[in-house]
C-alpha cells in the first residue's frame, strides 16, 4: 500500500481537505486497498483540532467527508509516507528542512505541480483561513480536487 501525505501550516484547512479528497477519489475508483492518505501541519498551532468548519462545509457540499484531527509533521513521518505534497512554498521549505537525506527529500513536492490549471508548478494553494468568504474555501477545494485527480492518475499509470 502506498501512503500519501498532504501538508499545510496548521492542518485544519488545506491539507485535511486534500486528504479527504484524495481518499474520496481513491474510494470512488475502488483503489482504497492500494492507497492511504494522511495530513499534517508544519506547525503545532492546532494539534488535536477538527478541520475548520468552513472547509468542512465546502467539502460536504461536494459530497466529501472530512474526518480528521490536526497533527504536526515530524521527521519520522518521512519514513512512513511514500509521497508528500505541500500546499505552499513555505510548507515545502519546512518539510525539506526536517532532513538532510536526499532519498527522503525527493518524496516532497508542491501540490500544484499536479494542478493542470496552475500557472506555475511552484504556485501555492492559497490559505483560505484569513481570506474570508466561502469563495476562498471553494477555490481551495477546486485546486485540491484537480490536483488529486492528477496524482491518482499518475500513481495508477506508474508515472509517480
Amino acid at each position: 500500500m502506498k501512503k500519501i501525505m498532504f501538508v499545510c501550516l496548521g492542518n485544519i484547512c488545506r491539507s485535511p481537505v486534500a486528504e479527504a479528497v484524495f481518499t474520496h477519489i481513491v474510494k470512488e475508483r475502488g483503489l482504497d486497498l492500494k492507497y492511504q492518505a494522511g495530513s499534517y501541519g508544519t506547525s503545532a498551532f492546532h494539534v488535536g483540532a477538527d478541520p475548520d468548519p468552513r472547509m468542512q462545509a465546502t467539502a460536504e457540499k461536494h459530497g466529501v467527508q472530512m474526518e480528521h484531527h490536526a497533527q504536526q509533521f515530524l521527521k519520522k513521518d518521512y519514513e512512513i509516507f511514500d509521497h508528500i505534497f505541500t500546499m505552499d512554498e513555505s510548507n515545502y521549505d519546512d518539510v525539506i528542512a526536517k532532513t538532510q537525506n536526499h532519498k527522503l527529500r525527493v518524496k516532497a513536492h508542491m501540490l500544484r505541480e499536479y494542478d493542470p490549471m496552475a500557472i506555475s508548478p511552484k504556485a501555492d494553494v492559497p490559505d483560505p483561513y484569513y481570506r474570508g468568504g466561502m469563495d476562498a474555501f471553494e477555490e481551495v477545494f477546486d485546486i485540491v480536487w484537480r490536483s488529486c485527480i492528477e496524482i491518482v492518475d499518475l500513481l495508477e499509470s506508474g508515472e509517480l
